[in-house]
């Protein structure tokens, strides 16, 4: 297996952090995941403007508060989570090559409520964008929320289907890359 590959396990537990930061709404401008050959292994680069106006310890703080609240710090590999600056020049780097791509990630999740059935959240990540708190859209039933990603983001059936089928079995899933326009995304509540 190519080492390089980014697994979907990665990128469900990025879907988890992305969630958990759209709940309590911290800012977010930029969040990638990036190979360090030096390490040989993924990382969830973590941009907010927190980092600069509340300091590292509170954003990291902020960060892992948010991921305890949401039940999941257990399960993240919080290592591997770099919680950094708009301004650091990695994260430069990274927004100016994907500035002109509209490539992003659409994540779903399934939330089990126990009286009230289940309930699903679908966050849109852009690889890169103009900051602030990743929306989530919540939908009360699954037939919604496949209604959505048909009709809405115009998504192929087969790739619905998949990642229903993954979600069902692990609590999330990922469908990349899709490509979503800002304006459509506002239009949407993904931005």
């Amino acid at each position: 297996m190519d080492q390089t590959t980014l697994v979907n396990r990665d990128l469900n537990v990025g879907a988890r952090i992305m969630e958990a930061l759209s709940r309590t709404r911290i800012p977010i401008t930029l969040c990638k995941w990036i190979y360090l050959p030096e390490l040989e292994e993924w990382h969830l680069v973590v941009a907010s403007p927190w980092y600069d106006t509340k300091g590292p310890f509170k954003t990291f703080g902020a960060v892992t508060d948010a991921l305890e609240r949401a039940g999941i710090y257990k399960k993240v590999p919080i290592r591997r989570v770099r919680v950094m600056s708009p301004d650091d020049p990695l994260v430069k780097a990274l927004q100016q090559q994907f500035r002109q791509q509209r490539d992003g990630v659409v994540h779903i999740l399934k939330q089990a409520r126990p009286n009230n059935g289940d309930q699903y959240s679908l966050i849109f990540a852009p690889i890169a964008g103009p900051g602030g708190a990743l929306p989530a859209r919540r939908f009360p039933t699954l037939d919604d929320l496949k209604s959505f990603l048909a009709h809405d983001l115009h998504l192929r059936s087969g790739s619905i289907e998949d990642a229903v089928d993954e979600m069902k079995r692990t609590g999330v899933s990922s469908v990349h890359p899709v490509e979503l326009g800002i304006r459509h995304a506002k239009k949407l509540g993904l931005a």
